[in-house]
């Protein structure tokens, strides 16, 4: 079985038992983890290890007690909380799974489209007014989106789509009667 520890904040692993047991730096409370555990435990914890750590103690004549799993049980595991949120469920720190989704707090969602050229389209062709608001709307996206507010681009993208239709669609309505009042001009 492979395991993964932390020593002085840094994750060592996969690492086996042999390994392990050469370490100078592990002690009872060092983070441990090892596939079929849900979370990280405490070097104590693990029967394997608690068996390394109590024959390390006696060969350097030291007498420390004997801890069971059943010990630390009943005790919150000190390390639960600090790792959870920092990677996957049931993973090596650092770790991902193939084909896993990571949810980077970080990322930036694209820019949404801001309907500049549908826009100048239905001033030109269709409805001056209306095509003016959806114009300045458009306008609105890209410096809402780039200093970093995305909910205002979001909401001018959608006013400068709501604009573009109406422009469109007053375009459609107009354009027979221009036709018919066009010709008896």
């Amino acid at each position: 079985m492979k395991y993964w520890i932390i020593i002085d904040s840094v994750q060592e692993g996969p690492l086996t038992l042999e390994e392990i047991a050469s370490k100078p730096e592990l002690n009872p409370s060092t983070p441990v983890w090892h596939e079929g555990l849900s979370d990280w435990t405490t070097a104590s914890a693990i029967p394997e290890i608690a068996a390394i750590l109590s024959s390390n103690n006696i060969n350097q004549g030291h007498s420390r007690p004997e801890f069971t799993q059943s010990d630390f049980s009943r005790q919150a595991n000190p390390y639960s909380g600090f790792y959870n949120g920092q990677h996957p469920y049931g993973q090596p720190y650092g770790q991902y799974q193939y084909g896993q989704p990571q949810n980077d707090p970080n990322a930036v969602p694209p820019m949404p489209n801001n309907y500049l050229i549908l826009a100048i389209l239905a001033t030109i062709c269709c409805c001056i007014p209306s095509g003016i608001v959806a114009i300045f709307y458009a306008a609105k996206v890209s410096p809402a989106y780039y200093r970093g507010d995305y909910m205002a681009a979001l909401d001018a993208s959608s006013k400068a789509q709501l604009w573009v239709i109406i422009s469109f669609v007053a375009g459609l309505i107009w354009a027979p009667f221009s036709v018919i009042f066009g010709g008896l001009l």
